[in-house]
């Protein structure tokens, strides 16, 4: 269907700019399965930062009409932990219609980076991976 389409479309302008923002080595998805579920990661990405450690990316990637919350954010971490992603991991979430308030709370003390659409167009400065 059109929304699906429309998905794919937001994951892969989502990957183009993490690549055009970010030093990243190399970028992918992860698929597995959870409870008998096909389940996949949008955006598994490899970068290193000034010190030349690797980190990866774990992203999610949703254009919906409403502000993304904290069921998404959940999501993803329970698939990075079935996927055995455990090292240096950086949380991204990108969402076209913005975050609800109480995840931009938590991204801020947890450090988990959200990404909108006006980030995404190039409307504000990209976050910073590294602190």
């Amino acid at each position: 269907d059109i929304d699906s389409q429309i998905g794919r479309i937001f994951e892969k302008l989502c990957g183009e700019w993490l690549d055009s923002n970010y030093a990243v080595i190399e970028r992918g998805q992860w698929w597995g399965r959870i409870d008998e579920t096909d389940v996949d990661i949008d955006i598994v990405a490899k970068v290193s930062d000034e010190h030349k450690v690797i980190h990866t990316i774990l992203s999610e990637c949703k254009f919906r009409r409403k502000p993304m919350g904290f069921s998404t954010y959940n999501t993803l971490v329970s698939r990075s932990k079935s996927a055995k992603f455990t090292e240096n991991i950086i949380f991204m979430l990108f969402s076209a219609s913005g975050f609800e308030e109480e995840l931009c709370e938590f991204a801020e003390d947890s450090g988990v980076i959200l990404v909108d659409g006006k980030t995404l167009m190039g409307d504000s400065e990209p976050p910073i991976l590294f602190k």
